[in-house]
Formats: structure tokens, sequence, C-alpha cells
């Protein structure tokens, strides 16, 4: 008897044992099951709590905006404190777009190689930087990402972060001409950004000629609605011919110089070219810019189904230009050393509105030229000059030449002029 109370009492310890394991298990489970909830709720609810007190804005280094903003973080007081920076002399190595670069002597752009808080305005913001990789037709591509989070922000804030950044980044652009090329990877490309020429800098024949093509650019950036009243495509072409030298290249400068327009020029020669990437290219410039277009006769000389260029055919050239997925708000500058070379599609009303033809110097031209290029040059000084140039006998870019070979001598710069004019005129070359 003694011995079955025993083992009944051993049983009931052991079973005592079994419950107080299942059961402590089954607490340590409850328990980790209420932290993990607990925790992501928390985090939940932080995150939550995060996003409502932060407005976040992404800029890609694919959007012209990405440059705004990084200049502007460049120049943020609050970014001197900054321990860890990456430094660039442009914007080239950010990634594609219109990627454009705005590389000048001693001007740099800094980024934080991961995160920086500024304050601005009373706001803090946590600027974040990474990269994205993005593919296209089997090609890869990485692309800078800055995210701006602003504490207590608004979009309204946002936006007057922005329109200031953009002012800023344009105030100092204004004086200059920013000329953009296609690449190998038909990305626009800045590839120069120069001092905006004078229009009185292009000496042209008759001389109001210049003045009165800036005139009709302007009205014609100026006439978007009517254009849309009236439903006629929102496009203006003009067709430059004339011999090499004789300003045609020079004259757009000034006229993007003189109405604050960047230029987009597209060489046709290029292998890479194709009838989409053509179009693309042209759709993604800027929409108050000049498209540019040089020696268009060098590309072709005559319609045909055939390349023009690489892969770009006629009808893919006309297309891109003014068909109907082409941008408009555009002056098409294009320009051409034989006019009667080319297509008379090409050069059709609606596509060529304006034709303007460049001739070798005149006695005006070499007049003012001279004028302009030596400060202490007598009236009769200049009238030899004048003389020795008969006109329509050499170009304003040989003129040029033999000015600045000798620009400190005016007296062997006569000479140089006038023993050019001899070789044109016994080699035939003149006009007049």
């Amino acid at each position: 008897m003694f011995g079955m109370n025993n083992g009944i009492y051993h049983t009931d310890k052991h079973w005592n044992s079994v419950y107080q394991y299942v059961f402590g298990g089954f607490v340590l489970f409850f328990l980790g099951f209420l932290a993990k909830v607990g925790k992501d709720l928390g985090k939940l609810i932080s995150e939550n709590i995060y996003e409502r007190l932060t407005y976040t804005a992404e800029f890609t280094s694919e959007d012209e905006s990405f440059r705004w903003i990084s200049a502007w973080i460049s120049t943020n007081p609050c970014f001197a404190q900054a321990r860890e920076i990456s430094i660039f002399s442009s914007f080239r190595c950010l990634g594609p777009l219109n990627r454009g670069l705005d590389s000048e002597p001693g001007k740099y752009v800094y980024l934080p190689l991961d995160w920086v808080a500024l304050r601005h305005r009373g706001y803090w913001i946590l600027v974040l930087r990474n990269k994205r990789i993005s593919t296209q037709k089997n090609i890869s591509s990485k692309h800078e990402i800055l995210r701006l989070q602003i504490l207590g922000g608004s979009k309204s804030f946002l936006l007057s972060v922005l329109n200031e950044a953009k002012s800023a980044y344009e105030a100092a652009e204004v004086s200059r001409t920013n000329i953009y090329m296609a690449d190998s990877d038909m990305e626009w490309n800045k590839i120069a950004s120069r001092m905006a020429r004078s229009l009185s800098s292009v000496l042209m024949w008759p001389a109001d000629r210049a003045d009165g093509i800036v005139q009709d650019c302007s009205r014609f950036l100026d006439s978007e609605i009517w254009y849309a009243s009236k439903g006629i495509p929102w496009r203006r072409g003009y067709l430059l011919y004339g011999p090499p030298g004789t300003g045609k290249t020079s004259l757009v400068c000034a006229i993007a110089g003189e109405l604050k327009l960047p230029i987009y020029i597209v060489t046709l020669s290029n292998p890479k070219l194709t009838d989409d990437s053509f179009a693309d290219l042209l759709n993604r410039s800027a929409t108050r810019s000049i498209l540019l277009l040089e020696d268009v006769d060098a590309a072709f000389q005559q319609r045909s189904g055939q390349e023009v260029s690489g892969s770009l055919t006629f009808s893919g050239l006309l297309n891109g230009l003014d068909g109907v997925a082409s941008q408009e708000g555009r002056l098409l500058f294009m320009t051409t050393n034989h006019r009667e070379k080319l297509d008379p599609a090409l050069v059709r009303p609606g596509r060529v509105d304006v034709e303007l033809e460049f001739f070798c110097c005149m006695k005006e031209q070499v007049r003012k030229y001279v004028e302009n290029f030596f400060n202490n040059i007598t009236g009769d000084e200049v009238e030899e000059f004048c003389d020795a140039v008969p006109p329509n006998t050499v170009t304003v870019a040989e003129l040029q030449a033999c000015l600045l070979l000798h620009r400190d001598n005016k007296y062997e710069a006569l000479s140089a002029v006038k023993k050019v004019v001899q070789q044109k005129l016994q080699l035939g070359e003149t006009s007049f």
C-alpha cells in the first residue's frame, strides 16, 4: 500500500513537471508574441507619426531639377559642417539626363556621401543620397537620387525651396549660353557654357538683318496662344545658307544669347542616330530652346528611303522635325553651304519659314569689324582695309584670322589681308 501510494506520488510529480514546462513554454510563446506584435505595432506607429511630421521629396539625376537642388545644397551654410562629402566639378558622372555639366574653373558641387541635416528658414531638412539602377532596352544605367525629408514641412514649403534653388541656379547662368550635344548613349550632354554673345558682334549684310531675325524669333516664342487659336503647329524653322565662314553659326549663338535660350546640336552623321533616337532626342530638349542642325547638305543630297546617316532615314528626319509626336515651341535652325543640294521636302514652307543667305564681306562689314578690332585706328586707316577687300571676296572668318594673327600691328594685319585677297583672286575664288 505504501509502495502504491509512493508510485502515485511520483506519477503526480511527473505530470506536474510536464504541466509546468508546457505552461512555461506557452507563457514564453505568448510573451514573445506580444513582444513581436508590440515591436511591429510600435514601429508602425512611429513610422506613421514620422510620415505625418515630415514631407519627403525625391529628385533624380534624370531630371533638370536635380541640378537646381544639388547646387542649392552645395551653397547652404549648414553643409559646411558636413564631414563626409563627394566633390564634383560637374554633374556628368551623376547620371544620364540632360546630364549637363556646369563645369567652370573654380566651381564645384558638393553632395553628402550618405546623409546630412540642414536647417533652412526654421525647418530641419534631412538630405539622403543613394543610387538607382534602371534598365532600358537591355542597357543598365545608374542614376543619383536625392531625398529631402523636411521635418514639419509642407508642399508649399518644398515648392518655395525648389523655386529658390531654380532661381539661384538660373541667375548664375543668365549671362551664359548652354550648349548641348547628343553623346554616344543618345543622351543630351552639356558640352559648353559660354558667355552670351552680343548681337552687335555678328556682322551681317545688310546690317539690320540680325535684329530682324531676333524680333521674329521673340515674336514666335510669345505666340503660343495665338498659334493654338488658329490651329497652327507652334513651330518655326530657319535656313541659313552661304559660304563657310560667313557667320551662320555665330548668328545662332548670338540669338541664343539675346533671347537667353539653350542650344541643342544634333550631328546627323552620328552612326548611332536612328529614327527613334532622333525623335526621342528632340522631344527631350527644352521647350524654349534652339535646335541646330549644321551642314544638313553633308548628311544627304536627295530624298530616299535609304539611311541619311547611320540608321536615320530621310522620312525619320522629317517626322522628327514636325511629325505628329514632335515637340512644339522650339526654334529650328539649319545651316548649309549648298542650298541647291537640299531636297525640296526639307525646305518647304512649314518646315522652313525663313531663309537667310550669307555673303562674303561687303565694305560696311569690313569697316565695322576693323573699327571694333583695333582701338587706335584712324578713319583713313579703316578705309585702307575697306579698299583692300573687294566686295564678296573674303569671308568674315578669313578677315578675322588675318587680324588675330597681327592683333598688335594693324599694318601687318593689312598686309596679311591683301595677301589673302590676292591669293583668292588668283584662284578665282570670288563671287563679285
